[in-house]
């Protein structure tokens, strides 16, 4: 899948640019080590020779060496040494800036086996708002251990607010949320303004969900009206929350006098919408997700008016390595079967 990101397909840029000396020598023909090139990312990376060395392990001698064959090999000066130590020539970054590429694309070359065994290392943090979205991640992260057993998955059950402070401190690396048509644009607002990237993963409605033995059992569709003897229950805190209020009021202007009750967890408002047989008032993904989870499975009703619901995973850029985007693969393939029908 595309992500847009930056540098997944800049090698052929870099290698291609008609005015790059490395172009011109890959044209000559001439035959450079990656040892070579890693080298001098080192020295530009670490400043000096000698703590490129300790960084990887080996003799300021084996960096000089190796980087002497390759001006001799290239023609060119790339770095120039003095008392003070070395600074990488204007011809010297034409050939770091591809070198940086290529090397980016190899290590992206050589993940590709340790994907197909499992061996890609990593840590990912998670967090979601509500049982829908932890149902999400705790089934992606049982899936992906058994495909990808060093990767290891720390799971959060957090509100919005919190995913938002975890996600901007760095103590969470994606979160899945819940928003409706009144939440939109304040949210999405709020990801762009704290520089956080977001996907759309997800798309539900609101149904109603009753047993076999309530009276709205067997009916495709029901009104507003037809809501209106019955007790009302919802997983949320509170009415207000999310999309549920604009239905409430909804009912409200046609003479529903009951509070909905809300008890702030899916599952006990399922426990309670059985014993009580009342309706529970659930986003259809969320009821697909639990009806397993009782012996008493709740069926759902369409309401004549649509009231949609989106699923976001909100992270952050520069937390994405490849742990994040395979974890995010996986949430994607979850999905795949959960998307409402257009």
């Amino acid at each position: 899948m595309d992500r847009g990101r930056e540098g997944k397909n800049t090698v052929n840029k870099g290698i291609e640019k008609q005015n790059g000396i490395l172009y011109y020598c890959i044209r000559k023909g001439y035959l450079m080590q990656l040892t070579q090139l890693e080298y001098l990312i080192a020295v530009e990376k670490y400043g000096s020779i000698s703590r490129a060395a300790r960084e990887m392990y080996t003799s300021q001698s084996s960096i000089s060496t190796s980087i002497k064959n390759l001006e001799t090999e290239l023609g060119v000066e790339l770095l120039r040494r003095g008392p003070k130590g070395v600074n990488i020539t204007e011809e010297g970054r034409y050939i770091l800036e591809s070198a940086k590429i290529i090397n980016r694309h190899m290590e992206d070359i050589k993940s590709v086996r340790k994907k197909i065994d499992g061996q890609i290392k990593g840590n990912v943090v998670a967090g979601g708002e509500g049982y829908c979205c932890m149902n999400i991640l705790g089934n992606t992260a049982m899936a992906l251990k058994e495909r990808y057993p060093e990767i290891q998955v720390t799971l959060k059950g957090s509100n919005q607010r919190q995913i938002f402070s975890d996600l901007s401190d760095g103590a969470m690396d994606m979160g899945v949320f819940q928003i409706n048509k009144f939440t939109s644009k304040y949210v999405r607002a709020k990801i762009e303004n704290k520089h956080l990237a977001c996907w759309d993963i997800l798309k539900s409605h609101l149904v109603v969900g009753v047993s076999r033995s309530h009276p709205l059992y067997g009916r495709d569709k029901v009104t507003v009206e037809d809501l209106i003897p019955y007790e009302i229950v919802t997983g949320f805190a509170r009415a207000e929350d999310l999309i549920y209020w604009s239905l409430f009021c909804e009912m409200q202007k046609r003479g529903y006098t009951r509070p909905i009750t809300c008890l702030g967890d899916v599952g006990v408002s399922r426990l309670y919408a059985i014993k009580r047989n009342c309706i529970q008032l659930v986003p259809k993904v969320s009821l697909d997700m639990t009806n397993h989870l009782f012996s008493t499975p709740l069926y759902p009703i369409e309401i004549d008016q649509y009231y949609e619901l989106n699923y976001l995973l909100v992270h952050r850029e520069e937390a994405f390595g490849e742990a994040q985007e395979i974890f995010l693969d996986e949430v994607l393939k979850y999905l795949e079967s959960c998307q409402d029908e257009e």
